[in-house]
């Protein structure tokens, strides 16, 4: 890989370009590329055009991002060829029913028959799923409009639907995989209603104070070491995710004059969603966040309240 090209690439990208010979230089750079000799004339024939010069950031924009990934043509081709036949193998597990990106519904397999009983953290993983499966099926379909469009044309969508992808699995993994901890007797508490006699019952004046301490100790006790663990779970959940919501948010934010692309804002949206549910969890559990951490999720999109 020619990596001086990419420099002239970046900094002329970065530049303004006012003069003829700033896009001269452009167009001949975009040349050696796509080999269009008859753009390339029609923009030396007007090279003024303001239509003409948004056509070479655009093109030669599409050149640099894989040359700054490191990957060569062939390399994005490797891409190609693996991402796309993983997005049809995801595509194949699932429907959307609807139509309307609003009204859409997806409808996966693989949802446990235990999934209603299963904690809120690893139902998400399944529910959330569902969103990206969308997300897979729109970026797969926009790829088969593009077969005939170079490898450095699709690179931008590869990238997405190949993150979307392991995503998918990675939380499809770890939905199969979780396994809840039995509920041992000890554990059990009894239902008032299945034993009226017992919850209307007269204490006797010898029992009354052991009767009426103890059930209160064990019933102060025993919610505190599960509220203790749910918040702890959604804490842990909240801390490992957080790298990635900050990835999301700087690619639906880049400046704070510009917005990123349609999907990035939404992939960023669903997964705000996402973790104002945990974050919800930890402050109904009796938790809470340290000034520090609430700023720094609100300042992300989240709600913390």
């Amino acid at each position: 890989m020619d990596h001086k090209l990419t420099e002239r690439m970046r900094d002329w990208l970065e530049q303004p370009h006012t003069s003829e010979e700033k896009i001269r230089e452009g167009a001949e750079m975009l040349l050696s590329f796509n080999r269009n000799k008859i753009l390339y004339n029609q923009i030396l024939r007007n090279p003024q055009r303001p239509a003409y010069v948004k056509k070479l950031e655009y093109e030669l924009n599409k050149y640099l991002q894989p040359r700054l990934a490191g990957l060569t043509q062939y390399q994005v081709r490797q891409l190609d060829e693996r991402v796309v036949p993983d997005a049809t193998e995801i595509i194949a597990t699932g429907t959307i029913e609807g139509e309307g990106e609003e009204t859409a519904t997806v409808k996966l397999k693989g949802r446990r028959e235990n999934h209603d009983s299963l904690p809120q953290h690893i139902r998400d993983l399944f529910d959330g799923n569902k969103s990206r499966y969308k997300k897979i099926a729109q970026l797969h379909a926009t790829l088969r409009t593009m077969e005939k469009c170079e490898p450095c044309e699709r690179y931008e969508f590869l990238v997405q639907l190949d993150e979307l992808d392991k995503e998918y699995r990675e939380n499809m993994r770890k939905y199969d995989e979780f396994k809840a901890e039995p509920v041992t007797t000890d554990e059990k508490t009894e239902d008032p209603a299945e034993n009226p006699e017992e919850t209307t019952a007269e204490p006797s004046e010898e029992s009354s104070e052991e009767t009426a301490e103890e059930p209160k100790k064990d019933n102060a006790e025993e919610p505190k070491k599960e509220e203790a663990g749910n918040v702890a779970v959604e804490r842990t959940w909240i801390t490992r995710n957080l790298p990635k919501l900050k990835k999301l948010h700087a690619k639906a934010h880049p400046s704070e004059e510009e917005q990123g692309s349609l999907l990035e804002q939404q992939e960023h949206e669903d997964f705000v969603r996402e973790f104002n549910i945990h974050i919800k969890a930890v402050m109904e559990l009796g938790g809470n966040f340290s000034d520090k951490r609430a700023k720094e999720l609100e300042a992300l999109g989240c709600t913390v309240k």
